[in-house]
């Protein structure tokens, strides 16, 4: 995990809000592209917001140093990438305030970050009605941010979401079986989210529900789930689990002697190297891995990112470096740092060398088109807990909403 004192180094060279400290701003340039972060660096999701965090300023740092994936560095054109980050504590009205300051203070061209979908909704409806700059979304996965009323012509969502998080179920009921018990956190992310992975297996196998159970973000104490899981004897647990609770989960399921297969809807490195050997033979969905056949620019930058921070990236980090690269392609094509010329250029890029893969948006609701893949916990001298690639999903887009129905579509053009 990294420290708080880690973050702070990291995030050294970065206007950072007063929630981590004095802020450190300068003189404000015209020549700067001013991009505003709003992470989870406090709260129950800090362990997740913390890695996006430093994968956006990791994406800015090799931006300004060489002009990154952009080229024609330094900076984009020349013109520096300043970050300016902000923590939203894990609250809605935290969230929502730091989105308005550093639109209407500090004066941001793009918005990134974000892993709470409650916090999501809130700043997109804000960012589309009042701020009217690009926001893209790096950190929710929840389907309601990119449907009405969350979507709209300013904001874009480059995590893939859980309708297609859930798709690997599928492989793990045919391999391993179709009885299944789900534990999984009780708001509305969790519950979506089973229903979804039931939808998933169904798309290709049997199901028979065996039980579900649905814990308090922040459950410390998993044995009576894990109890009645147990009786039922399913084939497979499946867990949709965020936060602190996803290693507790895993450990105390080892601990019980728990023998079905275990599923996770996603991969959490910080949380696989905390759960240790419990993790290993769990299969989940991912986008983002290591070793992607793939995405050959995935390894190169787990490398270098380990190399700089003495640990291998969560997921969360290369979806926050990729939302980056992302802003940074868009301002460069669209020539501009004009809020409709970017927004144009985010809707025309298609990006086929990002860390997850070819990446872009659907037009429709600006949700991420990207690949989906099964992933199963290993261990070995190299990663020591990592996600290995087990295969794709042969249709990622197969419990999206068809453009067309998603009733984004006038919202997105702004009409």
């Amino acid at each position: 995990m990294i420290s708080r004192r880690q973050l702070l180094a990291a995030l050294g060279g970065t206007a950072v809000g007063t929630a981590l400290g004095s802020c450190t701003k300068g003189e404000r340039s015209s020549d700067e592209i001013r991009i505003g972060a709003l992470c989870e660096l406090s709260g129950p999701s800090s362990t997740i917001g913390s890695q996006q965090a430093l994968g956006i300023q990791f994406a800015a740092d090799e931006i300004n140093r060489t002009g990154g994936i952009v080229g024609k560095g330094p900076g984009v054109g020349g013109r520096p990438v300043r970050l300016i980050v902000e923590d939203t504590e894990g609250k809605v009205a935290t969230g929502l305030a730091k989105a308005k300051k550093i639109v209407d203070r500090d004066r941001v061209h793009a918005l990134t970050g974000v892993i709470f979908s409650s916090i999501s909704m809130a700043v997109q409806t804000y960012i589309n009605t009042e701020g009217r700059v690009p926001f893209v979304n790096a950190g929710s996965s929840n389907p309601a941010v990119s449907e009405p009323p969350a979507c709209g012509r300013y904001t874009f969502v480059a995590e893939p979401n859980s309708r297609q998080f859930v798709l690997p179920s599928l492989y793990a009921a045919k391999k391993f079986g179709p009885k299944w018990f789900f534990i999984a956190d009780d708001y509305s992310w969790g519950r979506l989210t089973v229903q979804l992975t039931k939808d998933a297996i169904k798309l290709g196998s049997p199901l028979e529900v065996a039980g579900e159970e649905f814990a308090p973000l922040g459950t410390i104490n998993y044995a009576p789930y894990i109890t009645k899981a147990m009786v039922a004897k399913p084939d497979v647990i499946g867990l949709v689990i965020f936060g602190s609770g996803y290693a507790t989960l895993l450990k105390q399921l080892k601990q019980m002697g728990a023998t079905a297969h275990i599923h996770h809807n996603f991969w959490s490195q910080v949380d696989a190297n905390a759960a240790g050997d419990a993790v290993v033979g769990m299969t989940a969905g991912e986008a983002y891995l290591f070793d992607n056949p793939k995405a050959p620019r995935a390894a190169t930058f787990a490398s270098t990112y380990r190399a700089a921070h003495g640990t291998w990236p969560d997921p969360a980090a290369a979806r926050g470096y990729n939302a980056v690269e992302v802003l940074a392609l868009a301002i460069d094509h669209a020539g501009s740092v004009g809020p409709e010329a970017i927004v144009k250029s985010l809707e025309d890029l298609v990006f086929p060398d990002s860390v997850l893969g070819t990446f872009r948006f659907r037009g429709c609701d600006h949700l991420a088109a990207t690949s989906m893949f099964v992933v199963e916990g290993k261990h070995d001298d190299r990663y020591q807990y990592y996600p290995a690639f087990i295969e794709e999903v042969a249709d990622a887009g197969a419990l999206l909403v068809p453009c067309g129905r998603t009733g984004c579509e006038s919202l997105t053009r702004g009409s």
